[in-house]
């Protein structure tokens, strides 16, 4: 799969507002921290890579994967200085792995990539791994997240993401 944003392939809106075509712009709602969407038919999907390259303009910027809803997704979470990968049931998140990282900063044409095998889970930062857990397997699709702390602030701009199987 590849987009390059040109027309809305089918990025559904989790919530928050997202708009596709051109880019696929995230934006949070006034009260909202957050936006997020997943990509529609890539539930089933299972080994895979993914590679997104955004503007992340501040806060955090999440790649979804294994997600088998909104509420239910694996994740690279990357923030200035740090990445984390999260596992999120029912909308409750656990730390699976996390590390202090200098050099992580949010900024224009940033890649961020994110791998899917039978025994884990990488995070990949400017075609750099710069962190990997071990989780079991599962099927489940694509996605991608923005949040900040402050409601109404949090945005990121996706320029084009692909996903290969491994």
């Amino acid at each position: 799969f590849r987009d390059n944003m040109a027309k809305n392939q089918g990025w559904k809106v989790s919530w928050g507002d997202v708009r596709a075509g051109g880019i696929l712009e995230l934006s949070a709602l006034p009260e909202q921290t957050s936006a997020s969407t997943i990509l529609d038919g890539s539930r089933l999907w299972k080994n895979y890579s993914m590679s997104s390259t955004v503007f992340w303009e501040e806060g955090a910027i999440f790649l979804l994967g294994n997600a088998l809803d909104s509420r239910n997704y694996r994740s690279c979470v990357f923030g200035e200085d740090q990445v984390s990968i999260q596992d999120t049931v029912d909308q409750e998140a656990e730390i699976l792995k996390k590390i202090e990282r200098e050099g992580i900063k949010p900024g224009t044409n940033i890649r961020l990539g994110m791998q899917i095998t039978d025994s884990g889970i990488s995070c990949f930062y400017n075609g750099t791994n710069v962190l990997s857990a071990s989780i079991a397997s599962r099927v489940g699709g694509v996605g991608i997240q923005t949040w900040n702390e402050t409601p109404n602030t949090a945005h990121a701009i996706v320029y084009s993401t692909s996903v290969t199987p491994n």
